[in-house]
């Protein structure tokens, strides 16, 4: 009876898979574009002052995830052109977002059909090229953020919330997930 060693006790192809994982995950210092993730942390700073100073976090999340997918869907080009694809980006995220919270808390009967309006528009954009299918499955998912955001809850809306800390570092309210609403807001 002879033993496996070294080599030959490792699956066939774990070289070929673990060298090309440590390509995949491998930091590449030249290619961070560190201007650019400053600039993105900056421009998220806006809607976290905003939204604390007017006391509605609750729209914090989708803010934050409607920036990130506006800046994944960035074309390049020149600043006209950019400007434009972002602002339309930014306006049908927008369009989505009120829907969103606004179907949030009915029945499940709304948002599964309008769950499936957005996806099925989202799947339909493969039409007009990949990069306009991506950039549509980047609105499907922001859609379905803005409505997990809204959630109906199963306690009273006027309850007080549970004792203990908060996991909310922002002044005290309603917050996305929050089931606690104050009486008169």
């Amino acid at each position: 009876m002879s033993s496996a060693t070294g080599r030959e006790a490792q699956p066939a192809h774990g070289g070929k898979v673990r060298g090309w994982l440590s390509k995949v995950f491998e930091l590449d210092h030249a290619g961070v574009n560190w201007p650019r993730a400053v600039m993105f942390l900056d421009a998220a700073l806006v809607p976290l002052i905003v939204f604390w100073a007017i006391g509605h976090e609750e729209y914090l999340l989708s803010a934050l995830f409607g920036l990130m997918f506006a800046a994944l869907a960035d074309p390049g080009g020149g600043c006209g052109h950019r400007a434009a694809h972002i602002a339309l980006f930014g306006l049908v995220g927008a369009g989505l977002t009120a829907l969103g919270f606004g179907i949030g808390g009915e029945a499940w009967g709304w948002l599964a059909l309008a769950a499936f309006g957005v996806t099925l528009a989202a799947g339909l954009a493969v039409a007009f090229g990949v990069r306009r299918f991506v950039n549509a499955l980047l609105l499907n998912v922001w859609f379905i953020v803005a409505v997990g955001c809204r959630t109906p809850s199963t306690t009273p809306l006027t309850s007080p919330p549970p004792p203990g800390p908060r996991s909310w570092p922002g002044p005290a309210g309603p917050h996305c997930g929050s089931l606690w609403r104050s009486p008169s807001g």
